[in-house]
């Protein structure tokens, strides 16, 4: 979570406590249109993002309307599910 918020830092330049509606509305098409990502990552970093803009919002009393929706992904199989300890049981 920390790698991804750093990243954001790093490459958007935003003044978190001065965010705008503007800004909030291009990470998250940043996010989602980003095609080197898969739909799992895409969905996981829109709830991070949503998540700590929501503390942001209320820490700072910015007044924003955060209306980041998760896209489920098309494979509802979450990743840690697609192997069982089974399998590798000696």
């Amino acid at each position: 979570m920390a790698d991804f918020l750093w990243h954001l830092l790093e490459t958007h330049n935003i003044d978190f406590t001065a965010l705008t509606q503007d800004q909030i509305n291009d990470l998250a098409i940043w996010i989602n249109g980003n095609q080197q990502w898969k739909e799992w990552t895409k969905y996981s970093y829109t709830s991070i993002l949503r998540n700590f803009l929501d503390w942001l919002n209320e820490q700072y009393d910015l007044g924003l309307m955060i209306r980041i929706r998760h896209r489920a992904p098309k494979n509802s199989l979450m990743p840690e599910y697609l192997l069982s300890e089974d399998r590798y049981a000696g």
